[in-house]
């Protein structure tokens, strides 16, 4: 829900905007944001940051531009490792605070550079296999996480939990059983069905959902 407000209040005017001043915005609104724990505070900074890259071109060219994806990397680890060691030494310090934000933020970029790092490897057909049916069923895949983490959370009883064991192996079995179905649905079907419903009342017409139909 607040990913939808803040898309529909803040995210979908941004194009009218200069996008120098997209980027100041989220630039200003990042800082108070990080300093008052993160959370939900820290959603329209991220999207306007986010836009930003894109229509600056950043987001194209990352891929292409390894010598500063291995900055990237660099930088985000040193910041990622300090504080996931005090994050790690204390569950509640999980929550919404400077620590567990900063410790997220670096290391969603350690993530990033990592991937676009292995892609200029052999390994980019073995990753082009694993993400792709992942991300063409992502609307599909991030509702259903929620469900199951929901209720997986409640059967494990995670939010009492003093250890991160449990909740490290459900989200890693959860991943594993996404990329296993999303494959094998994406070989009959053109995308996910969240996907199909969330075209047909975007742009008001059916696009084929059986891939025999397509083709």
């Amino acid at each position: 829900m607040p990913y939808a407000i803040v898309g529909l209040v803040i995210l979908l005017p941004s194009p009218w905007l200069p996008r120098w001043a997209v980027a100041v915005l989220g630039e200003v609104s990042f800082v108070p944001a990080v300093v008052f724990g993160g959370g939900f505070l820290l959603i329209p900074s991220m999207f306007l940051i986010g836009s930003a890259l894109v229509r600056y071109g950043v987001v194209d060219r990352a891929e292409n531009s390894p010598r500063a994806m291995g900055v990237f990397f660099a930088v985000s680890a040193a910041i990622a490792i300090p504080t996931l060691i005090i994050q790690a030494r204390d569950i509640t310090s999980s929550g919404f605070s400077i620590v567990s934000t900063v410790a997220g933020l670096a290391l969603g970029g350690v993530y990033i550079s990592l991937v676009l790092l292995a892609l200029h490897t052999p390994i980019r057909g073995a990753l082009a296999a694993v993400f792709a049916p992942l991300g063409r069923m992502a609307l599909t895949n991030y509702i259903g996480a929620t469900i199951l983490m929901l209720i997986g959370g409640l059967i494990l009883d995670l939010p009492h939990s003093t250890s991160w064991t449990a909740t490290v192996l459900l989200a890693a079995g959860i991943l594993i059983i996404q990329e296993l179905l999303s494959a094998l649905w994406l070989r009959y079907y053109t995308q996910g069905p969240l996907e199909y419903l969330w075209r047909w009342v975007t742009w008001g017409s059916r696009s084929p959902f059986l891939i025999r139909s397509a083709s």
